[in-house]
């Protein structure tokens, strides 16, 4: 289960992720909707599984598709 700490910075919505990203992740609840620009800091994130890649990819693709900014 992934944990998902969030903080608003200016303009820069910074996310925290700990915990295992697993099939029962999503993103577009945890995070909410891309930010302009959004920091992503995933340093405490163990393991990752195929479905977890795949809602990873999904969500971050659509939020460049908008024009945000990921870092």
């Amino acid at each position: 289960m992934v944990n998902v700490i969030k903080e608003q910075k200016g303009s820069v919505l910074v996310v925290k992720l700990s915990g295992s990203i697993e099939e029962s992740v999503n993103f577009d609840q945890l995070i909410g909707p891309p930010q302009p620009e959004m920091h992503i800091f995933c340093k405490d994130v163990p393991r990752i599984n195929s479905v977890g890649v795949k809602a990873w990819i999904k969500y971050f693709q659509a939020a460049q598709s908008k024009g945000s900014k990921v870092k």
